[in-house]
């Protein structure tokens, strides 16, 4: 059975059973119920990871960006945002909906109002960002004023189409 919402993980024999013998017997019956723990949790989650990132940040600590994006299932496109400290914690903060084409602008309206909910800002003194190496996220990393490393596995296809580019031009240009 593929499980794909609350209320079917909350209609699911299956899955009652295996909680009831993991010792959790008091899982409400109402999907409602059930989103609200789920909610109240990420909730409870979000404020820990906030304080944890805090508590560095007062330190001194920098912080990285690392952003993938990510397509569903149902073909609706996402950028996922982790965030590492010099002391190698690693959060990941979430998806953010990416709707169509997006420009390098948007893409920095959506990191910001991401980013910003858990304290940080794309700063040189707290951010180094690591992205791949589309032209969207290249003009991405101009527009900021922190460092920014383009992923070693996205360039390897990068390099190859543009040496196989730039030798198609010289050939041309040699005729």
């Amino acid at each position: 059975m593929h499980l794909t919402t609350l209320r079917d993980i909350n209609n699911s024999i299956d899955f009652r059973r295996g909680l009831i013998t993991r010792g959790c017997s008091d899982l409400p019956k109402s999907p409602v119920t059930i989103n609200k723990m789920v909610l109240d949790y990420s909730s409870h989650i979000r404020k820990v990871v906030v304080n944890e990132i805090m508590q560095l940040k007062s330190e001194g600590k920098r912080f990285s960006l690392a952003f993938e994006e990510w397509i569903s299932v149902n073909n609706r496109r996402y950028l996922n945002i982790s965030v590492c400290s010099d002391g190698g914690i690693l959060w990941n903060i979430g998806l953010v909906h990416v709707y169509g084409s997006m420009s390098a602008e948007n893409y920095l309206k959506l990191v910001e109002k991401k980013i910003g909910e858990y304290g940080l800002c794309l700063s040189k003194e707290e951010i180094c960002i690591t992205t791949d190496g589309a032209l969207v996220m290249t003009k991405f990393g101009k527009l900021i004023d922190a460092e920014q490393q383009i992923c070693l596995v996205h360039v390897i296809p990068l390099t190859v189409r543009n040496v196989l580019y730039k030798s198609t031009v010289m050939k041309k240009s040699l005729n």
